[in-house]
């Protein structure tokens, strides 16, 4: 099976909304990859959108302080990422990729661009 790359929209909505992408593509057996700053700019994206949820309004201050006063509002968050993602990585579904090694990035043709535009509904 292919091997996917997922960038942190992915990790985003199904954490927050629950969208079903991340599930069809581990239920179809795709490989899936992610870089350490997608996990991380994803979990900080979470992090933003649930102080926007909690508080009707966001920002790195807002955060602080509600993240500060009350910790426990995130953790949902922090179990998403560390039991749900810890799995996948820790049963080999997904990989966090080595960013110390080469990476090669091939062109985004058409039908590659159609494939995955097909996938995302």
């Amino acid at each position: 099976m292919d091997r996917i790359f997922l960038d942190s929209s992915v990790f985003v909505k199904h954490c927050m909304e629950g969208d079903e992408l991340l599930r069809k593509l581990i239920l179809e057996g795709y490989e899936l990859a992610a870089s350490p700053n997608v996990m991380e700019e994803s979990f900080y994206r979470c992090l933003y959108l649930r102080t926007e949820v909690l508080l009707g309004k966001s920002g790195i201050r807002d955060l602080r302080a509600n993240f500060t006063k009350n910790p426990d509002q995130y953790e949902v968050i922090f179990s998403y990422y560390k039991s749900f993602l810890g799995a996948l990585v820790k049963s080999g579904i997904m990989s966090i990729l080595d960013l110390n090694k080469k990476i090669t990035f091939l062109p985004l043709t058409f039908p590659t661009h159609l494939a995955c535009c097909q996938m995302m509904r």
